[in-house]
């Protein structure tokens, strides 16, 4: 939890914008589906699975910033926990993928995986200061 209300502000805006960034992918994704008549496979449910857990926490925790409403404990630690997972999921994904090779594939895990790691770790911070170790 920054001291800082400008940088607490300033960090919920950015998870606000990355919450609406996400689910709007996810609408496109959707809509994309419906309009070819496609079904989706494996792969497109573990990208929609991943921009919906995304979006969700980023949501939340982004508004409880803005708002000045900040989460207790248990609720970053959550938070932290979900962006964690999603790390992990970005990485055993760009894994699986059939083409390996592609660094384009490997650098945008890479990047993804130091961003939610980043935000894992803030949370985990933010929920240290705010509830203790307990």
């Amino acid at each position: 939890m920054p001291s800082s209300p400008v940088i607490r502000k300033a960090i919920g805006g950015i998870l606000l914008a990355l919450g609406l960034a996400a689910l709007g992918a996810l609408a496109w994704v959707a809509y994309r589906l419906a309009a070819l008549g496609a079904a989706p496979d494996l792969v497109l449910f573990v990208i929609m699975a991943v921009l919906v857990a995304a979006g969700g926490s980023a949501l939340a925790a982004g508004w409880r910033l803005l708002g000045g409403n900040l989460l207790t404990a248990l609720g970053w630690r959550i938070h932290a926990g979900l962006f964690a997972l999603l790390a992990a999921a970005i990485l055993v994904f760009a894994a699986l993928l059939p083409d390996l090779r592609s660094t384009e594939v490997w650098v945008t895990a890479a990047v993804a995986v130091v961003v939610f790691g980043a935000l894992a770790a803030w949370c985990f911070k933010a929920a240290r200061r705010n509830g203790g170790t307990r």
